[in-house]
């Protein structure tokens, strides 16, 4: 495990803020570090003068990290699923080994981000604030212009949902 100085005040001058060093014995309140690379001089310290380094696992990753940087012929699990990468067409897939449900994306393939919805109370204030609004059902309105499409404002959206434009 490695730590890194957090405060290099002390005793001694041995510490340098923002260095990391390499435990060598862990207590409840005291790290043992080598801190002269010359001899094997070994000090205690107190835990509160460290934070702990993470070391990164290339082994293990989040999600996105994966398929971020999956490559062909990778296989990823996570308890019941795992996400394979076709060696030879780069798609992937994400199965659930518990059900068998499988589901597959190509590299080619394009996601859209799903706008968040208000409803029109919401909406409406964002409207009154200056921001374009929109229905769910594609008619835009801004308070500079007219209406791309139609001035009035049907029952249905009002009651249905609306997207705030930035």
């Amino acid at each position: 495990m490695k730590v890194r100085c957090i405060d290099e005040r002390g005793v001694s001058n041995s510490l340098t803020l923002g260095k990391e060093y390499e435990v060598f014995e862990e207590g409840n309140t005291y790290y043992r570090l080598k801190v002269n690379d010359r001899g094997r001089t070994y000090h205690y310290y107190a835990k509160h003068r460290f934070e702990e380094v993470k070391e990164e696992n290339k082994m293990e990753k989040s999600f996105r990290e994966v398929i971020a940087d999956i490559k062909p012929g990778e296989v990823w699990k996570l308890n019941q699923f795992e996400i394979k990468c076709h060696k030879t067409t780069g798609t992937i897939v994400i199965r659930s080994t518990a059900t068998g449900k499988v589901f597959g994306f190509e590299k080619k393939d394009r996601f859209k981000l799903q706008r968040k919805e208000y409803t029109f109370a919401e909406a409406f204030k964002a409207y009154e604030e200056g921001k374009g609004i929109e229905s769910c059902k594609g008619i835009y309105y801004k308070k500079d212009y007219e209406t791309e499409y139609d001035e009035s404002i049907s029952m249905d959206e009002i009651r249905g949902k609306w997207y705030i434009n930035d």
